[in-house]
């Protein structure tokens, strides 16, 4: 397997390895033989009879588009737009070239053309079949599209909840204007076949309707399961990628009446359809699946690709990382030369957190579990038990035999587990607003509040928790890490704060740093803390001076989900991998 890395990396960080989850797979291209699919972290090939992966291209950013013009292929996304020789794959590096740097929302290849959207609703073309490198000058549009078709002398864009806007590209002025619809729906892809325009409108399902001077007719509305994203036409039948009606095929031997004649349910949402002659591919964010069209009336149902799960926390220990994998459970990884994955443990879903307490793995999931893994042999991870908690816990933290844990509506929790296995609930102490987080030094447990507070809570009789101190907040701290004499608070909406906590009952803040993106995990190297901000990347901040900490750099990879520290080894887990990076003064 070919693995290609095209990354904006600041000095200091040396890219050594990665291992790939799957993707988020949004939107694809096919050719004769294999399946170019942008799987949010770059792009992945597929062969198209098998769906067998056969190479990769990480690009900076987060990428939902793509399309290809003879041996170009162009990728769009969070980024911007690139464009890369389809025969680099081939090669240990791609040539890869970004042709414009605001955020893509529509990309669609038209005739010789290629036209595409950016976040602030500039429509740009460019001749790439007559050699142009470069954009055109800008179209304002009224808003940004979701989906650019063409059809004729016209350009449809598609603007989700804005509606449907069209371009005549023979007008004197280019101009987008807005196409009237009666109910005025959200318009997700349009689909002309002869005199008929079929309209994707999300939950309000399949629209037909027939064109006017500036507007549709509305001919008739079918109700369809889901949320009708993006349609394809297949002689008399349209299939639609149908979000959580996953994949629906339509009769339309009426024109005016379409007919719903199949459902086929796949793993993750449908959000779009690729066409490649009699095959259908459906994109389902968690994998790939394959609709055989060539089989009528109804499609025959084909291969499902679908990835090792999705990157959420990482922790590290000697040389043994445990990944968060979403609905895949639980992941282990070897830190050798290069990342492996060693064992999972798959029998629990929505795994978000995980905390390591000797060598067992504590995960909190998304339905009020929490789980206990043992990973004493890391190719074999085992279940030893498990505690359901009565609302959302956030936050836990283990001494010992003792475990606190933070919940939203019931304040902290303390649990004893019994040498037999489960847990016993000894005390609780429950404060005004919702329990965030928790971190254990001593008898004392520190606790994130919202509204936006830190509380010091004595539980040394764990039947009877008492609070010593509080001190108010600017900001939430959603994630506590503890560091001897200091905390340090996430807020997802922007922002690190320091707490000065050498004397627990006088809690001191001492800084807020504002940061891009939506901070979520941190891991501390020296003077550094790297913090894991989705979107944003892994940010760089120095805390040699904790109550003025700086930042002073920002790892373009995501969206980074969590952030762990193995020697001078930083681990990366993304949505779609994981990235290890050497560390370098």
């Amino acid at each position: 397997m070919i693995l290609a890395l095209i990354l904006l990396l600041q000095a200091g960080f040396e890219h050594t390895s990665s291992l790939l989850l799957g993707g988020y797979f949004q939107a694809g291209v096919a050719d004769e033989d294999l399946l170019y699919v942008a799987d949010g972290r770059g792009v992945s090939i597929f062969d198209r009879r098998t769906l067998n992966r056969h190479a990769e291209l990480m690009l900076s950013g987060r990428t939902n588009l793509i399309a290809r013009y003879e041996s170009s292929i162009f990728v769009g996304g969070s980024r911007g737009l690139a464009v890369i020789d389809a025969a680099g794959f081939s090669q240990a590096e791609p040539q890869v070239e970004w042709l414009h740097t605001e955020p893509i929302t529509a990309l669609e290849l038209f005739g010789r053309k290629l036209w595409f959207a950016d976040a602030n609703g500039q429509l740009y073309g460019m001749d790439i079949g007559g050699g142009e490198s470069s954009p055109s000058t800008p179209i304002q549009l009224p808003m940004p599209p979701v989906r650019i078709v063409g059809n004729g002398a016209r350009l449809y864009l598609a603007a989700d909840t804005g509606g449907l806007f069209v371009l005549d590209l023979e007008a004197k002025t280019l101009q987008a204007k807005k196409v009237a619809i009666e109910g005025d729906p959200a318009v997700m892809d349009i689909l002309i076949a002869d005199q008929t325009v079929y309209l994707a409108c999300a939950e309000q399902g399949l629209w037909v309707s027939e064109p006017r001077r500036n507007s549709l007719k509305v001919v008739t509305r079918i109700e369809a399961a889901g949320e009708v994203m993006s349609l394809e036409l297949f002689d008399d039948r349209i299939a639609a990628a149908a979000g959580t009606g996953d994949f629906l095929l339509f009769s339309i031997a009426d024109p005016d009446e379409p007919v719903e004649i199949q459902r086929e349910r796949f793993p993750g949402m449908g959000l779009d359809l690729v066409k490649a002659d009699e095959d259908c591919f459906l994109l389902t964010g968690a994998g790939i699946g394959h609709m055989d069209l060539s089989t009528k009336p109804l499609a025959g149902h084909g291969l499902f690709y679908r990835g090792a799960g999705s990157g959420y926390e990482i922790l590290s220990k000697g040389g043994v990382a445990v990944l968060a994998a979403g609905d895949a459970g639980i992941r282990t990884v070897g830190l050798g030369d290069s990342l492996s994955f060693l064992g999972e443990y798959s029998q629990m879903s929505g795994c978000r957190r995980v905390y390591l307490f000797g060598s067992q793995v504590y995960v909190l999931t998304t339905s009020n579990m929490m789980y206990v893994v043992e990973i004493k042999d890391p190719k074999r991870p085992q279940k030893r038990t498990f505690l359901q908690f009565e609302s959302a816990a956030s936050g836990v933290d283990s001494e010992g035999e003792m475990l606190l844990a933070a919940e939203h509506e019931r304040g902290v929790g303390i649990w004893w587990r019994c040498p037999c296995g489960p847990f016993k609930e000894q005390g609780r102490y429950s404060f005004g607003g919702q329990a965030l987080d928790v971190r254990i030094k001593d008898k004392l447990a520190f606790v994130s509040a919202d509204p936006p507070a830190l509380y010091v809570i004595d539980w040394s009789d764990s039947t009877n928790p008492e609070q010593v101190a509080s001190l108010a907040l600017e900001r939430d701290c959603e994630r506590l890490y503890a560091d001897e004499d200091l905390l340090f608070g996430l807020d997802s909406s922007g922002a690190l704060t320091v707490v000065n906590v050498a004397r627990p009952t006088r809690p001191k803040k001492l800084a807020v740093l504002e940061l891009e993106g939506s901070p979520t995990a941190l891991a501390r190297y020296e003077d550094y803390m790297f913090i894991a901000a989705q979107d944003a990347g892994v940010h760089v901040v120095d805390i040699s001076k904790p109550q003025s900490p700086e930042l002073v750099g920002t790892l373009d990879v995501g969206p980074a989900m969590g952030v762990a520290v193995s020697g001078d080894l930083l681990l990366v887990s993304t949505l779609y991998s994981i990235e290890a990076y050497r560390i370098q003064p």
